[in-house]
C-alpha cells in the first residue's frame, strides 16, 4: 500500500500534471506520468520481493 502511494501519488500524478498542463504536452504528458508511476511500482516491488525472498534463504 506504501509502494503504491509513493509510486501514484508521489510520483505519477505530479510528474502527468506537470508534463501534461505545464510543459502543455497534454494527454502525452498524463501517459508519461503514468508510465513512471507504473515503472517506480515495478522497481520498488521487485527490490521488495528481493529483499523478502533473500530474508526466507530461498536465493
Amino acid at each position: 500500500m506504501i509502494i503504491t502511494f509513493i509510486a501514484y501519488w508521489i510520483i505519477a500524478l505530479p510528474i502527468g500534471y506537470l508534463l501534461g498542463f505545464t510543459f502543455k504536452m497534454e494527454v502525452v504528458g498524463i501517459w508519461i506520468g503514468l508510465l513512471a508511476g507504473l515503472t517506480t511500482a515495478a522497481i520498488m516491488l521487485n527490490l521488495r520481493f528481493e529483499i523478502k525472498t533473500r530474508n526466507l534463504g530461498l536465493n
